[in-house]
Parts: C-alpha cells; sequence; structure tokens
C-alpha cells in the first residue's frame, strides 16, 4: 500500500540549482504504461542516477535500472503498489511497446519529517513539476516547503499515467493555462 499526496511545485519558488544540492539523489526517468483493465496500471521504468536535467535526448550509454510496478488506479491518497527490479534489457523491450511515455528528472529531497519526490518533467510537459511526498499513515502531519503548490492527490490528470492521455490533456491545460504540443 501507498500513502501519497501530489502537490504542484511554483516554478517561480522552485530553484531547481537548489534543489539540486539539497537533494539526496537526482534520477532520470523513463517510463511507460500499460493499462490493465480499468483499474490497474502496468508502469515500466527506466532509471539511472545523477544525470544532466530533462530536456535532452534520454540515450542508454550509461548504468540504467530497470522496474516494474503494479498500480492500483484509483483516486486519493491511498493506493495499492507492487515494484520489482527487471532486467534492463527486459524492461527496454516492454519500454518501447508503451505508446503513452513520460521522462523527467526527480530530485529526493530528506527533511527532518518526510520524504519529497520532486518531479521535474520533460517534453511536452517541462513546464510541470509535481512534488509527490509519501506517508506512513493518512494522519501524518508535516512540514510544507515555500514552493509547494496546490495539492492535487485527487486530479487523476496529474498521475503520470494520464499526461500523455488525450482525455486529460484539456483538464491539465485548463489547469496550467498553457498549451500541451502535440
Amino acid at each position: 500500500m501507498e500513502i501519497e499526496r501530489k502537490y504542484l511545485v511554483h516554478p517561480a519558488k522552485f530553484d531547481r540549482e537548489a534543489i539540486a544540492t539539497q537533494a539526496g539523489t537526482v534520477a532520470r526517468i523513463q517510463q511507460g504504461y500499460f493499462t490493465v483493465k480499468e483499474k490497474v496500471s502496468v508502469r515500466v521504468r527506466l532509471v539511472t542516477l545523477n544525470k544532466n536535467r530533462c530536456g535532452t535526448v534520454f540515450d542508454f550509454d550509461d548504468e540504467w535500472e530497470g522496474l516494474i510496478t503494479l498500480k492500483t488506479k484509483e483516486a486519493g491518497i491511498v493506493r495499492q503498489e507492487c515494484e520489482g527490479s527487471a532486467q534492463f534489457k527486459d524492461t527496454k523491450i516492454f519500454f518501447e511497446l508503451c505508446a503513452n511515455k513520460i521522462m523527467k528528472d526527480r530530485f529526493t529531497i530528506y527533511t527532518d519529517d518526510v520524504i519529497w519526490m520532486i518531479d521535474d518533467f520533460g517534453p511536452p510537459h517541462e513546464e510541470l513539476i509535481i512534488a509527490e511526498v509519501e506517508l506512513p499513515n493518512i494522519d501524518t502531519k508535516f512540514k510544507k516547503p515555500e514552493w509547494l503548490g496546490e495539492e492535487v492527490t485527487t486530479h487523476r490528470e496529474f498521475y503520470s499515467e494520464n499526461l500523455n492521455t488525450r482525455k486529460y490533456i484539456p483538464k491539465l491545460e485548463a489547469f496550467l493555462g498553457w498549451k500541451i504540443p502535440k
């Protein structure tokens, strides 16, 4: 089980350089999705640590790790999740088969009370930054950083598996106030 809250990050209040130096890890992530029925998604994730910023071409010249995740699709703070490592070459084959793909840099920041994962998305979502915090229970209190914006935990359009899904793009564009290139 995963207990997670999602927030938009204000780009004007977010200092990438300061966050990068504060981060315990910085990971480059490419991920794709398969949908199994309507209630479960399968995420295929390729990860490498401490890479340059999103926006450049992702290549596989470095050490990459493969992960496969099953996740329930209900909107809310609590979702079921099961994740495991996989051979990179096998994961890459499945990743190439995914129609719905995203790329992002993930900054992991350890604070006194919680761990923040800040996802800075690559094209076509390069203005989108989402912070996630995983909690031990629903009632956990935590200090909110100054760069944290509106909570979007229950907004399905901000779930990674939906970012490139056509039915959610108009909602996402209306919420953000900018057009996503086709």
